[in-house]
């Protein structure tokens, strides 16, 4: 679904009367001429629809979804969730007014944008796509990709090239300045075995209709069986730290084509941009030493310099160490409330997250940046999250220290996040930004099979089903598994899950960030810092990154490149690709980062769901029975979404060396970047 412009203009144009066929809200005439030729569109959609089967709790996507009627109907009889997808944007508003009228827009979203930009972190139970390959010029590229978003099936409808309206068809759309594409059995046929779905089936009484089952595609062969010692869940940061220490008796298995889990770093016409910014900042020896050892001297000291912007002035962060850059009053306020804090005689215990806040730093200090920034990064009452469960450093600051930054402009405080570090390799690297470190730590992992999706997970065989461009396969561990999906996910995918376990999961929320990377030209700006935080509420992101920065060969010499982060709900509905665009350039210039002569040339959306897990007073003890309930099956949970908490890389690689060392010396195994211990 590549969207060319004319084939866009065309729908946007014709959406209403597409809609109609359905509806049947059209003149008299009109809707003879669609009974007439339309006739089968109506019957094609009852048939679908009735051949998804129980679709109660399920997950599908919808491609090129167009008007919302399947999706609807889908949301209607129960889906857990429904996401149409299409490039027509008039098309789409008709879908959310049907969802909003037949009340299931609140489990229908409708998302605008290239099937092949669209990123979801956990795949679909069922993929439909209805009329959608009418307008695929590669087939077979667009049903593997198809194919790679499911767990379960893909139901798709192929044109048939010898259909009676076939060449009005063809006729119309050139007149338009577009195209369409048909197809013969054979070709279809041949399309679905080329990836891996020999089995696919003709459903009688549509011929052109094809059911994929994404669990049994291949139904002529027997799935390929592999055997390993340890088996890796995820190639992220921490399944390759603990993959990198042990030999080739050991398989790590990731569904996407490139490791490195979140850590990705995509450049778009010169400008690098890292999907999530973290700079790594090491809490241990060890992890120290190893990294340090892996990326050499391409690894350079970056001490961060960030500031906080707040109504009251512009301070460096933390902010609670250099007040000074606040207005009088409000620093007379600040360090008279945390004096209260620490002189007083209270021993009160937080309830919640929002008290955690008031009675470490004081109301003047919360009221002036904590609290706006905190209720726009986690997008709900702060008083309904835990008081425990942030592993950030959220301690009460020394007096004299804040009264020393309250008092001079460079208070000389170190930061205990001061020590930071960033990758900056050669200038003809054809990889940078962090990226450079996933791809540095996948080379010292002897088995990473990438491309390889998890469809389900037998613990009582021990056993991994997985599907794979080739065909299925099934891989079995004999000594361990290491799992870093996400908690909720491995918890869905493991067929021995109590279902109460799998109903308490759900109540597990989380956030999920938007990073939108703007590509600018123009003169670099000058003490930008490495990133700023913003407490206004009314700007939507929490922070903006200046990649520059970090390294200056991230942008061209004559450009520059911001990263704006904004928080939402996952839980919510995603905005269109445009709507969170122009509001985040809209308010990126009304923050004041764009000097006159500045020019945002490109604009693009990274999606990373999920973020960060929300801490909630009833998750705890549900986060704690999955962690057991794995580990009693002999599966280590490990990772910042594995564990289902917040960690930062340099933990994760941490964690990971700690249990691929263990698991070394269990093997009587090493390899890797284990060489470099002294």
């Amino acid at each position: 679904m590549t969207g060319p412009d004319p084939l866009v203009h065309f729908f946007d144009e014709k959406a209403n009367a597409w809609d109609g066929i359905y509806t049947r809200r059209k003149p008299a005439l009109l809707q003879a001429w669609d009974m007439l030729t339309r006739q089968n569109l109506k019957a094609r959609f009852e048939f679908a629809v009735d051949r998804l089967g129980d679709v109660k709790g399920k997950r599908f996507l919808d491609v090129g979804c167009g008007p919302g009627h399947y999706s609807v109907e889908i949301a209607s009889r129960g889906a857990a969730e429904v996401v149409g997808l299409d490039f027509s944007s008039t098309m789409l508003e008709l879908g959310r007014r049907l969802a909003a009228h037949r009340t299931v827009d609140d489990r229908c979203t409708f998302v605008e944008g290239d099937l092949f930009n669209y990123v979801s972190a956990v795949p679909f139970d069922t993929v439909v796509a209805m009329g959608f390959f009418d307008y695929v010029s590669d087939a077979v590229r667009t049903l593997r990709h198809l194919r790679s978003m499911t767990e379960g099936r893909v139901l798709a409808s192929f044109p048939w090239r010898y259909a009676l309206r076939v060449p009005a068809r063809k006729t119309w759309f050139k007149i338009r300045g577009c195209r369409f594409w048909t197809y013969t059995r054979v070709e279809i046929a041949s399309a679905c075995a080329t990836v891996g779905v020999p089995g696919h089936r003709a459903l009688s009484p549509w011929p052109h209709l094809s059911s994929c089952r994404g669990g049994d595609i291949s139904v002529e062969r027997t799935p390929v069986k592999r055997e390993s010692d340890v088996l890796v869940l995820g190639a992220g940061l921490t399944g390759m730290a603990a993959a990198s220490l042990l030999d080739d008796r050991t398989v790590v298995l990731e569904r996407d084509e490139c490791p490195g889990g979140l850590v990705k770093t995509p450049c778009w016409n010169g400008y690098w941009f890292d999907q999530v910014l973290h700079l790594l900042y090491f809490w241990d020896d060890d992890t120290e030493r190893r990294i340090t050892a892996l990326l050499g001297d391409d690894l350079a000291r970056c001490p961060p310099v960030a500031w906080v912007e707040t109504d009251k002035g512009t301070v460096l962060f933390p902010f609670q160490m250099h007040l000074a850059g606040l207005d009088k009053e409000t620093v007379a306020r600040c360090i008279t409330d945390l004096a209260r804090l620490t002189f007083g005689a209270t021993n009160e215990e937080p309830k919640n997250f929002e008290e955690v806040l008031q009675l470490t730093f004081g109301g003047g200090m919360c009221e002036t940046f904590l609290l706006p920034y905190n209720r726009k990064m986690w997008k709900r009452p702060l008083d309904t999250l835990a008081a425990a469960g942030f592993t950030w450093n959220i301690t009460r600051p020394d007096f004299d220290n804040v009264l020393r930054g309250a008092l001079e402009t460079d208070s000389g405080y170190e930061s205990y996040n001061a020590k930071g570090w960033y990758p900056r390799p050669a200038s003809d690297s054809p990889v940078r930004g962090m990226e450079f470190l996933a791809q540095k730590l996948a080379a010292s992992v002897e088995n990473i099979r990438l491309g390889h999706v998890i469809e389900r997970i037998e613990l009582s065989s021990r056993t991994v089903h997985v599907r794979t461009e080739d065909g299925p396969e099934v891989y079995a561990y004999g000594e361990a598994c290491l799992a870093t999906l996400p908690l909720p996910t491995m918890l869905r995918l493991c067929v021995e899950t109590p279902k109460e376990l799998l109903v308490a999961c759900q109540q597990l929320t989380h956030n999920r960030v938007l990073s939108v990377a703007l590509s600018v030209r123009g003169p670099r700006p000058k003490r930008c810092g490495h990133w700023r935080y913003y407490a206004d509420e009314s700007l939507c992101f929490t922070r903006l990154i200046y990649m520059h920065e970090f390294d200056p060969e991230l942008a061209p010499p004559d450009g520059w490149g911001v990263l704006a982060e904004i928080t939402e709900r996952a839980e919510d509905p995603l905005r269109t690709r445009e709507e969170i665009l122009k509001r985040a350039c809209d308010d990126v210039i009304r923050a004041g980062a764009l000097s006159g002569e500045c020019k945002i040339i490109d604009r693009n959306l990274m999606v990373i769901d999920p973020a960060y897990v929300v801490f909630t007073p009833e998750n705890e003890s549900i986060v704690n029975a999955a962690r057991d309930f794995l580990v009693q099956h002999g599966v280590t949970p490990l990772g910042r979404y594995g564990r289902w908490e917040y960690s930062s890389m340099a933990q994760c690689m941490r964690d990971g060396f700690a249990w691929g060392k263990e698991m070394a010396e269990r093997l009587g195994a090493g390899a890797g970047i284990s060489a470099h211990e002294e």
